[in-house]
């Protein structure tokens, strides 16, 4: 599984498109899509930040903090967690994870 076929799934499943992720929309919708998708991209389909940053048409360094975000919002926003969980089942439903065996 690589870092395209995530995000294109990602974003089928958090109903935000593919464009959106990759314009530079700071709205919370996008923003919180993007957080998310990095999370799970790096701590559970352990892809790395470089490859997740180009599929998503934005830079390492931005994309780095974006998952630091994550990791902080994981622990401290109410609801967050879930969100991560829920994309990371959803992901696993739609055939995501068997790509990763």
């Amino acid at each position: 599984m690589d870092a395209a076929s995530l995000v294109g799934a990602g974003a089928r499943v958090l109903g935000v498109a593919v464009d959106e992720l990759r314009s530079r929309s700071r709205d919370r919708e996008v923003v919180r899509a993007r957080e998310l998708l990095m999370l799970i991209g790096v701590e559970r389909y352990r892809l790395r930040v470089v490859d997740l940053a180009e599929a998503l048409g934005r830079s390492p360094d931005g994309m780095t903090k974006a998952l630091a975000r994550g990791v902080r919002r994981r622990k401290e926003q109410e609801g967050f967690l879930e969100a991560a969980e829920r994309l990371d089942h959803a992901l696993a439903r739609v055939g995501v994870a068997k790509e990763q065996d």
